[in-house]
């Protein structure tokens, strides 16, 4: 996510240490809450790649196990059904057709 944030921290290194020497302010807001949302879409695509649970069951055990604010913030239930779609697909093992195939 990009912010177009132009803060800088400028520091000094003396003697194997980190001296701060100025710094701007931020422009926007910290967003912690997307090391929460990550983790839960790092879940979900583990459990659509290693259980066959429908992904409204997977959805549904994802959101809730998470608090409130996470839930607010995970992606919408579409997008959500199409990772577990993509997560499944990559990881998918292709019959062969014919003996030939193998």
């Amino acid at each position: 996510m990009e912010f177009g944030c132009s803060s800088r921290v400028i520091t000094e290194f003396l003697d194997g240490k980190h001296f701060l020497c100025s710094h701007s302010e931020h422009n926007h807001n910290v967003e912690a809450i997307r090391v929460n949302v990550a983790k839960t879409l790092a879940n979900i695509r583990r459990q659509a790649v290693n259980t066959h649970d429908a992904p409204a069951q997977i959805i549904q055990d994802a959101r809730a196990s998470v608090s409130l604010h996470t839930n607010v913030s995970l992606p919408s239930t579409q997008n959500v059904r199409q990772l577990i779609k993509r997560a499944r697909k990559k990881v998918a093992h292709v019959e062969p057709i014919t003996a030939h195939h193998l």
